[in-house]
């Protein structure tokens, strides 16, 4: 979706489709896009979606769990202030400052979280950017950096699009997790910015971390009834 830029993020007027993306499980949840290049209805097949035939909750998925989600991160590289945050699923009030709240799984055995990246062009000229076509340039992974659980796999077709003069282009992503997880959500190394008449900038990583656990007394209830072996 791409708007005149506003004093606020919201109210947002965006269109919700549900995306199949190439049929492929998440292994930490599912996803689905709201908002498009353009103002225009995505086409068929974009982003990858998760499955909703959840089997019955585990031990842990049962307990009340503690969701941490980090405060809103913005910085500006190739003459775009490029924006990460949270959406609260409920309300859809922006979450600028970090969320450390009691939730639990829901009956499809998911916790459902909003993200959403803005990209709002400060330059006098149209700015381009590229990023893989079947999803968000949006990716989230595990602190370590070893596991990714978003997208599900690389692209290998790209799409560009023109962000013009005082113009943002917007990504929401509504993503289910259903299981444990510390980890970060950021914005896709392959999204490429090219500036007229500037050279490329590197741009530094932005993150958005995240955290789903068992609070601890929880944690303590599951060792003393011996449904987790502590490790020796």
């Amino acid at each position: 979706m791409i708007v005149n830029r506003p004093q606020k993020l919201f109210p947002l007027s965006i269109l919700c489709i549900a995306l199949t993306g190439c049929g492929l499980d998440f292994g930490a949840g599912g996803a689905s896009l709201e908002g498009t290049g353009n103002g225009q209805p995505p086409a068929p097949g974009l982003g990858n979606a998760g499955d909703d035939n959840v089997g019955p909750p585990s031990h842990w998925e049962q307990s009340p769990m503690r969701l941490t989600l980090g405060a809103a991160a913005i910085d500006a590289c190739n003459m775009l202030i490029r924006e990460i945050l949270f959406i609260d699923p409920k309300t859809q009030n922006v979450l600028y400052d970090q969320q450390d709240v009691a939730v639990n799984f829901d009956q499809s055995g998911t916790v459902p979280i909003e993200v959403y990246l803005s990209l709002d062009n400060v330059y006098n000229k149209d700015i381009s950017i590229e990023y893989p076509s079947c999803d968000v340039p949006m990716m989230l992974q595990n602190n370590q950096g070893d596991t990714q659980y978003f997208p599900i796999r690389e692209c290998t077709v790209s799409k560009t699009e023109i962000i013009a003069p005082q113009q943002t282009r917007s990504f929401h992503l509504k993503y289910k997790l259903d299981q444990p997880i510390e980890g970060q959500w950021s914005v896709h190394p392959k999204l490429k910015i090219t500036v007229p008449d500037m050279p490329q900038e590197e741009c530094q990583p932005l993150v958005l971390p995240i955290g789903l656990k068992l609070q601890q007394s929880n944690v303590d209830q599951i060792l003393n009834t011996g449904l987790v072996r502590e490790d020796p």
